[in-house]
């Protein structure tokens, strides 16, 4: 049991190590001046490495929930079981994270302070 765990613990630091190399990537191509124009879209990998992206236009913050035969669905941060005001927003991407495939509103207003700390 402990080599399969040891495995998979192998398999998330190569994940991480692949996603910061693409992002390096990607910022080396924008221009330094306006690279805030070009990126729709901020992927924070946190120590868990469960990704969190931050929908710039919208002013909103997704988790990334599953894969989906069209790409990832990402649920609002807001959305929980024990709330009343269960926001069902979500919005699901293709794979390469730079269309939004589709959409679901929200019930509440944008957090901007919750987006400062994920930006």
């Amino acid at each position: 049991m402990k080599k399969f765990s040891e495995f998979i613990y192998r398999k998330k630091i190569i994940l991480f190590i692949t996603i910061m190399i693409i992002v390096i990537k990607i910022i080396r191509n924008l221009p330094s001046v306006s690279i805030i124009n070009y990126i729709s879209f901020m992927l924070t990998v946190n120590e868990s490495l469960r990704k969190t992206i931050y929908h710039r236009p919208m002013n909103y913050v997704y988790v990334k929930q599953k894969l989906v035969k069209v790409g990832i669905r990402w649920n609002c941060v807001k959305k929980s079981k024990n709330n009343e005001n269960n926001c069902q927003g979500s919005i699901t991407t293709d794979v390469n994270i730079k269309v939004i495939v589709s959409k679901t509103d929200h019930n509440h207003n944008a957090c901007p302070v919750e987006v400062e700390k994920t930006a």
